[in-house]
């Protein structure tokens, strides 16, 4: 599995190494929000997951590259704190598929945005 994160900060994107680095086959990419990196990272790589940091989506940084990422892996946040239900109709709206509680030690799946597609990939370095 190749798992794309997106504005992820440093504290998470160690723990997310440590979690995924448990399993060989999953291969783990982080990068930063600039349009041009992102492209390019997700056409080379072919992510089967998108990873969010929670500031990507305010700000509309990625919003207008979903339809050249060329890419349909679900998209899901890292946040540390549940949504608001504001956020939760954002973040649907911006594709998001499942939030991720990243307190514990692994992530844990906090909320379902998009009603009747399952409870969204695992982030927890096994391979399906």
């Amino acid at each position: 599995m190749v798992v794309l994160v997106i504005e992820v900060g440093a504290e998470l994107v160690t723990r997310l190494r440590a979690t995924f680095a448990r399993r060989d086959e999953v291969r783990f990419h982080h990068v930063e929000p600039r349009s041009d990196v992102v492209i390019s990272a997700a056409l080379q790589f072919q992510p089967q997951v998108v990873v969010l940091g929670m500031g990507v989506i305010p700000h509309n940084t990625i919003r207008p590259l979903w339809p050249r990422l060329g890419t349909r892996a679900p998209r899901v946040l890292l946040a540390q704190r549940a949504p608001t239900p504001a956020e939760r109709y954002a973040w649907a709206r911006e594709g998001v598929a499942g939030v991720y509680d990243v307190n514990d030690d692994y992530p844990t799946l906090i909320a379902e945005l998009e009603p009747g597609t399952g409870p969204g990939p695992e982030l927890t370095g096994e391979v399906a």
